[in-house]
């Protein structure tokens, strides 16, 4: 992150590369002692050499300065790298060309170019402001510009909004952009509901149903998890799953694609199917931000701002600071008493800041920042707004009792 300070892009890649190229010592003779060498040594640098080009350009790449070390890294890694030394080096060289690429799209393409799919008539019937029904945009289109309206708000979040739960208080001045990225999804959600259960036809319903799935499809292409879970919580609350007629007339396909879905923002083992493919993705990417909100709770609220520290009592041996028998330590969780409280040998507690809470915390918050890479999507300022306006004209706020009266009125039982 600092090495702009003292050196430049082409002098650290150099350095990276010759490190790379490390040559044997004159000193090995044997073949045994070459391949030993070659192991355990020549090996394992790579691999770190490998890893430290890949995080620079999915973490730390600046998209003034270091654009011109993009097309030697490439030659390097095509050269040395797809015909790597065992199946680790070679998995490892594939991803760094992947991450390469990317990072060489998106410089050719520019801030917000790049190609669109969104056909003609649609574009102008948007222009025209006369759109009647979502469905006539293409749906990686509509994914595209939900993942630009999210990413304005989750690219500007800073460490502060995320510390010592600011984000909960809802008069915070703070974490601006933590509210606004999750009121954004709220009325997203609201949406995707309401255009499913204000429409009559029970095919159409079923015809957005269909949409919808679509558009969550490609949000998980494109590295959208958030958008993708706020379009999930529309289409798996009770007021949507009710509606039987509707889902019979969902094609099956749909359907398999929803449960695939279902699958990827399962919350069992901790979301352990959805942190798998979270950490398998590259940067530019959208979190589930509500994921990060919920594990910075718990890290919060699950170890104390304090430790209890054992003393040296009067007699020499160690008291117990928590009062307790046998020399345990204070429950977690549990604050001291009070300043002079004292152990049973009247030793003096010491209090000692927990570190390991807030280096947890801290942990999560880089993992935040780590995705904060721009969008290089070609922004349609006339389907964004569109977009807006049908999500901030909610007819019925968001109340889950009036969506469900919608529901049992369309479909009754």
């Amino acid at each position: 992150l600092s090495f702009r300070q003292f050196s430049s892009p082409e002098k650290l890649l150099q350095s990276l590369l010759t490190r790379f190229h490390i040559k044997a010592p004159n000193a090995l003779k044997t073949e045994e002692d070459k391949d030993v060498w070659e192991r355990r040594k020549r090996v394992p640098i790579r691999l770190r050499v490998l890893n430290a080009l890949r995080m620079w350009l999915e973490a730390y790449f600046h998209d003034q300065a270091d654009p011109p070390i993009l097309e030697p890294m490439q030659a390097f890694a095509t050269s040395e790298m797809e015909g790597g030394t065992g199946p680790a080096m070679a998995v490892q060289g594939r991803r760094l060309l992947e991450v390469i690429q990317r990072r060489m799209e998106a410089d050719t393409s520019g801030n917000g170019s790049g190609s669109t799919t969104i056909s003609k008539s649609a574009l102008n019937a948007l222009r025209a402001r006369n759109l009647v029904m979502i469905t006539d945009v293409d749906a990686l289109e509509v994914a595209r510009q939900l993942t630009l309206l999210d990413a304005r708000y989750y690219c500007r979040i800073g460490p502060y909004e995320l510390m010592g739960q600011e984000f909960s208080r809802k008069d915070s001045r703070i974490s601006v952009h933590v509210r606004a990225m999750s009121q954004l999804s709220t009325r997203l959600t609201t949406w995707v509901c309401e255009s499913i259960l204000y429409e009559p036809d029970a095919k159409k319903r079923a015809h957005l149903v269909r949409y919808f799935l679509k558009v969550a499809e490609r949000l998980v292409q494109i590295h959208n998890f958030h958008s993708l879970y706020a379009i999930l919580s529309a289409l798996n609350s009770s007021p949507v799953t009710r509606l039987r007629k509707t889902w019979d007339l969902v094609p099956n396909k749909s359907k398999q694609t929803l449960t695939t879905l279902r699958r990827l923002t399962d919350h069992s083992r901790n979301y352990a199917e959805y942190r798998a493919r979270l950490r398998a993705s590259t940067p530019p990417c959208l979190p589930f931000l509500g994921l990060f909100l919920t594990d910075l709770v718990f890290i919060s609220d699950g170890n104390p701002d304090h430790r209890w520290a054992k003393a040296i009592s009067k007699a020499g041996d160690e008291g117990d600071l928590s009062g307790k028998e046998g020399g345990e330590e204070g429950q977690e969780g549990e604050e001291p008493e009070k300043e002079g409280a004292t152990g049973p040998d009247d030793t003096k507690p010491i209090l000692l800041i927990n570190f390991d809470k807030y280096i947890k915390a801290v942990r999560v918050v880089q993992e935040v920042q780590k995705y904060q890479v721009p969008h290089r999507f070609q922004a349609l300022p006339e389907l964004q707004e569109y977009l807006c306006e049908r999500m901030e004209s909610s007819k019925s706020g968001g109340d889950p009792q009036e969506l469900y009266r919608i529901s049992q009125a369309i479909e009754p039982r």
